[in-house]
């Protein structure tokens, strides 16, 4: 059975798009993972552990920038959760390579 060529429109991945999500959501995660060690530094704490952040955090991250202007049209519900997955990922990997680091800096 052949498909309406509307369908198969509709499956091209606009490869520009998708990078630019991509980029989008590992420099928000980098940002807020960064964000959160500057908190607990101003609070005289230290960064350790895991990470803290959850999903929905990592959602409401998204939202900032994922509005209606987001590339001419506002993220689809999938890009919306693929890009807070994204998120989430690049800010827990960013702890994780920071995490023990700034208490070691006071040693020296």
């Amino acid at each position: 059975m052949k498909r309406p060529k509307q369908a198969l429109a509709e499956e091209v991945v606009d490869t520009e798009r998708v990078g630019w999500i991509e980029v989008r959501s590992r420099a928000t995660g980098e940002s807020w993972s960064d964000g959160l060690r500057s908190t607990l530094r101003r609070d005289g704490r230290a960064a350790v552990g895991g990470f803290p952040g959850t999903m929905s955090e990592a959602r409401a991250q998204v939202s900032v920038w994922a509005g209606p202007s987001a590339r001419n049209r506002a993220l689809s519900a999938e890009e919306r959760e693929t890009a807070a997955r994204a998120v989430y990922s690049s800010a827990r990997r960013d702890w994780l390579a920071h995490v023990g680091r700034e208490d070691d800096d006071d040693d020296i």
